[in-house]
């Protein structure tokens, strides 16, 4: 035998142990870590109040609609980080490059017998299915071409370079795995997935052998604990007792892992208990030199052990990543057989052959491998004798496990192939051999989910949940109960799925949400929160959170959440009456989700009003989107522009909503339209609205109609009610209500403002202060809005300034400050502080036309407003006037402007044209009076033109 030189065996065993802690990382890490999480947003369109609109004894809503999100979690595929199973493909032919080098060191027999297994090892990778070196697939030359560049080198080693150190051996062999890989001709995954599938039976085989050779080692590590020290008293019996108690708990967890018993050992672990018995292993080999005698030198022997453990441990820790459950359920099978057969004989073994010197107190650990009356080989014998009778006794129920794990590595191979169809049958095999096992079952599962076949995807998550079951399988095993419409079953898969993970947040989140569906908002909301406290990575529990807990005035962490989130905090804060001040923030806008997005520009367009918010949302609408969620943002983008006042950009945003749409959204857009002109104080255009709006098929127009009609004249309303009576019974109390208001006397408090409101102009300033002194601030804030609107409109400032002198105690300064503005102008007095203030002082004729155009409902300041302008600048005091009647067009007032405003411009046959449309929205004496006027100014400009 040749002289072992140069070999590090100090960094070989860091290497071995480092190997065993990477085992140990990826084994209590979980495999779960291969399958990702997903996030799904749903949203929810809700109503909520946008505004209140109150004329007289009227009050309408006007409803906007918000998004309420919840977060779920779905799992996606099995997926594949193919850089890491190259590095633990890696690490376990280092390990064969170890154990190689170290062959070359042997007698020719053992050397020769080493590579004959080598051969049938490389042969067995079936090399040329992927055309190694450009062979064909019938060709034998890749293999033949293999075994020459791994081979001939190791054999030149034993048989000629005799003296070369261990290292350049170990490279050598190292940098003929190399020119394999990088000179095979095969992309390196192809060449890496077949490596893997193809190789796999022979890291099998090698486990095992690696097993039955550490199984017995803890046995002896208690015999050197107790009989390490001289005249020991009772080592007999405390090595009994330790082994035995040992023992038992093996006994006890096989007996549970095979129903025999119910008991649960919750500190033991097959797999740590590997762990351990290598390391102790590695530790025991200098007490079984006398076993290797004549065969080899103890540090060949740490060599070829240390190689050994380095492959079984990368082979399953590549398992424990891939998530490959079949395969190392095996070796945990494996594990418990082997510790229990060799143990429990070489724990006889020692009795037998050493009950007297441990009753003496003698080291027997220094002896127990010498050669005795009942022989270690006997021992191992029996001891593998009793593997076989409880593999067998299992129905070789671990052998079929190992056959799913190779179907499986077969299965994922054709995957990265592009080859699913045979993926599926790989998978399927997989799951026959290994039944219940996770990862044939989830990759089929997942297959079938992705086919919308949601019946065998459930079947197959189902049976993904039972042996080794993952978070990931339960989540998706309630996906597809929810995608059945079962919700019962939904529920349940997610609670067994909390008894075996009780803190997975994901499992948590989702429960919360069926429970909320289910209205249980308190489970939900106690769920929920147990879910926050797990949940690091998203804030998809907090987003469902906010659907379930009160809302709280003290939002501390509004500013720190994302867009969903905020979202919701914002849907909740519509709900409530006194709003609290939550910072406008766009900061964070892009990047994020679309959904998220339009969630929260919707809802903080309904909080904010900011006319900001409406054009992001318009930039979103500009974009690819949901049909539903373009009906709901475009809406906002209405809604935020009346909020903000500029009811020319709402009507028209919803006029264009009312073209688009079909059926009942007709009928709501144009509801909301007359229910704005309504509030404006433009009541012949809500009209039209609301007529619009009820031949669409809206019913919720009549009542609003009724409202619209009493403010054009009281007479119009009552003829309105009587109609309404005539369809609806339940309308004739209103009826008899609104016609007892046509006679002034004994009437009670509440009717006597009602008839006050429609009709003001019949009641002396006195009597009006009369009534109005027992009137709430409510009531005189919309009476003075319809009042001081109805007198700025005709120009009757003398009974405006009593009527304000009347009101002031109860009205805030904000309600009269449009009065105040149009009274001084008409006075020539100093402006009080007002937006138009500014512009006419600077005459700021542009933007003037600007602010007017925000609404062109409002007649008092578009006609007053525009008078002025005509002093100065008569080009801009039309242009006003035109985009006022462009949406104010029943406004008889802003017609009979505009059409003056045309005379004096110059524009006579717009001003003709405007005449006739002027007949067609008043009364024949009105209309009559004005054309006498019309026609004694145009005589007079032309008069003009002519000198």
């Amino acid at each position: 035998m040749k002289q072992l030189t140069g070999m590090p065996q100090k960094l070989l065993i860091v290497f071995f142990l480092g190997v065993a802690g990477l085992f140990c990382y990826h084994y209590f890490a979980g495999y779960d870590s291969s399958i990702n999480w997903n996030v799904t947003t749903t949203a929810e369109t809700e109503t909520f109040e946008h505004s209140t609109i109150v004329k007289g004894p009227f009050t309408f809503s006007l409803e906007g609609s918000k998004y309420a999100l919840a977060e779920s979690f779905t799992a996606g595929p099995i997926t594949r980080d193919y850089q890491r199973d190259g590095a633990f493909l890696l690490l376990m032919f280092i390990g064969l490059a170890i154990f190689l080098t170290t062959a070359t060191y042997l007698t020719r027999f053992w050397f020769i017998l080493i590579m004959g297994a080598m051969i049938f090892f490389i042969i067995s990778l079936q090399l040329p299915e992927i055309q190694l070196f450009g062979f064909s697939d019938t060709s034998s030359g890749a293999a033949i071409v293999t075994l020459l560049i791994i081979l001939l080198p190791a054999y030149v080693f034993h048989a000629f370079a005799t003296s070369s150190p261990y290292a350049l051996r170990l490279l050598t062999i190292l940098g003929a795995f190399a020119s394999i890989a990088l000179f095979s001709g095969v992309e390196l995954i192809t060449l890496q997935e077949q490596l893997i599938s193809r190789s796999y039976f022979g890291w099998v085989i090698l486990s095992l052998l690696f097993l039955i050779t550490i199984a017995e080692d803890l046995i002896f590590g208690i015999l050197y604990l107790i009989t390490r020290s001289k005249g020991g008293q009772g080592n007999a019996l405390h090595f009994s007792i330790f082994s035995l108690l040992y023992l038992t708990v093996w006994g006890l967890y096989y007996a549970n892992k095979y129903g025999y018993l119910s008991i649960e050992l919750t500190f033991f672990n097959p797999f740590a208990v590997f762990i351990l018995s290598s390391i102790v292993a590695l530790w025991a080999l200098k007490h079984k030199a006398y076993l290797f005698q004549g065969l080899m030198p103890l540090r060949m022997v740490y060599a070829f052990f240390c190689s050994v453990g380095i492959m079984v441990m990368a082979f399953y820790g590549l398992a424990f990543f891939r998530g490959n459950d079949p395969v190392y359920e095996a070796f945990h099978y494996f594990i418990l057989y082997t510790h229990i057969g060799f143990g429990v004989m070489f724990f006889i073994y020692i009795l037998v052959n050493f009950i007297t010197p441990l009753v003496q107190g003698l080291q027997v650990y220094k002896v127990a491998y010498r050669n005795q009356n009942f022989p270690y080989i006997s021992a191992r014998l029996a001891g593998l004798v009793a593997v076989a009778a409880l593999f067998y006794l299992a129905s070789r129920e671990p052998w079929l496990l190992y056959q799913a794990g190779k179907f499986n590595y077969l299965g994922a191979q054709a995957q990265t192939m592009g080859n699913d169809l045979l993926a599926k049958e790989y998978f399927s095999q997989g799951a026959v051999y290994g039944q219940d096992n996770h990862f044939s079952n989830y990759q089929l599962g997942y297959q079938k989910l992705q086919e919308n076949d949601f019946d065998q995807s459930n079947y197959r998550f189902g049976r993904a949940t039972v042996r080794y079951p993952s978070p990931q399988a339960f989540i998706n095993y309630s996906g597809t109960f929810a995608k059945l419409n079962e919700a019962t079953p939904a529920l349940v898969s997610l609670q067994d799925g909390l008894r075996e993970f009780p803190n997975n947040s994901q499992l948590l989140n989702n429960l919360g949400l069926i429970y909320l569906d289910q209205g249980k908002l308190r489970q939900a909301e106690t769920t929920l929160l147990q879910a926050e406290s797990n949940n690091e990575w998203t804030q998809a529990t907090q987003v469902n959170l906010w659907r379930v807990k009160p809302f709280d005035k003290e939002v501390t962490s509004f500013k720190e959440s994302n867009l969903a989130v905020k979202a919701n905090i914002l849907a909740k804060a519509l709900n409530t009456e006194d709003r609290i001040s939550l910072p406008l923030d766009t900061s964070n806008l892009y990047p994020s989700y679309p959904l998220h997005r339009m969630a929260y520009l919707t809802n903080a367009a309904g909080y904010f009003g900011s006319e900001a918010i409406a054009g992001l949302l318009e930039r979103e609408l500009a974009g690819p989107i949901e049909e539903s969620t373009y009906w709901t943002a475009k809406n906002a983008v209405a809604l935020t522009y009346y909020q903000a006042l500029d009811i020319n950009q709402a009507i028209r945003s919803l006029h264009q909503l009312a073209l688009e749409a079909t059926g009942e959204q007709v009928a709501n857009y144009y509801y909301q339209m007359g229910l704005i002109a309504l509030d404006q104080n433009s009541p012949e255009m809500a009209l039209s609205y609301l007529d619009a709006s009820i031949e669409a098929g809206g019913d919720q127009a009549l009542f609003a109609k009724l409202a619209a009609a009493l403010e054009v004249s009281f007479e119009q309303g009552l003829e309105w009610a009587n109609h309404l009576t005539s369809l609806d019974t339940s309308y004739l109390s209103v009826a008899n209500s609104l016609a007892q208001l046509e006679n002034r006397e004994n009437l009670e408090q509440g009717k006597q403002l009602t008839r006050l409101y429609y009709f003001h102009e019949d009641y002396q300033l006195a009597e009006l202060s009369a009534l109005l002194s027992t009137a709430d601030s409510s009531f005189a804030q919309n009476f003075w809005t319809k009042a001081s609107h109805d007198l700025l409109t005709t120009g009757n400032f003398d009974r405006l300034t009593g009527l304000m002198s009347i009101l002031k105690p109860k009205l805030p300064p904000q309600h009269t400050i449009k009065a105040r503005l149009l009274l001084a102008l008409q006075e020539q007095k100093p402006l009080p502080d007002h937006p138009a203030s500014r512009l006419l002082a600077a005459k700021d004729a542009n933007g003037l036309r600007n602010y007017l155009r925000k609404n062109p409902f409002d007649e008092p300041m578009v006609l007053h407003l525009s008078r002025e302008l005509l002093r100065w600048d008569p080009s801009t005091a039309y242009d006003v006037l035109v985009e006022a009647i462009d949406i104010n067009k029943r406004s008889v007032a802003l017609h009979k402007q505009y059409i003056l405003t045309a005379l004096e411009v110059g524009l006579q046959s717009y001003a003709s044209d405007a005449l006739e449309k002027l007949e067609t929205i008043t009364t024949r004496n009105d209309y009559r009076e004005f054309e006498q006027r019309y026609l004694t100014r145009k005589a007079e400009i032309d008069a003009e033109s002519a000198w």
